[in-house]
């Protein structure tokens, strides 16, 4: 999936861009790598190397995102047995507490 993220403040922010599939008491949560080429892998295009949900001032990257599942976790999506979650939100702190 794409996510396109863009800081408008005047503060640095952290950015909750994940998304994951829970099937039962099983969640796989997405990742930014896997399948992703390093065009369009948001670790790449990020000021910040080490952190890539912190975003400076004025920052904004359009990446995308994958889920790699199983063949069960397809067949419980395509039946309605579990469901897509897009997690997201927006904080000041790289804990998510603010």
């Amino acid at each position: 999936y794409e996510v396109l993220t863009e800081n408008t403040s005047n503060h640095k922010l952290y950015y909750d861009n994940t998304a994951s599939i829970q099937d039962g008491s099983h969640k796989q949560r997405s990742d930014y790598a896997s399948f992703i080429p390093d065009s369009h892998n948001e670790k790449y295009m990020k000021k910040s190397k080490e952190n890539t949900d912190e975003y400076q001032p004025g920052e904004k990257t359009k990446s995308l995102k994958s889920i790699p599942i199983s063949q069960k976790a397809y067949e419980a999506l395509k039946n309605n047995r579990a469901t897509f979650n897009i997690h997201g939100g927006v904080s000041k702190t790289s804990t998510f507490d603010d």
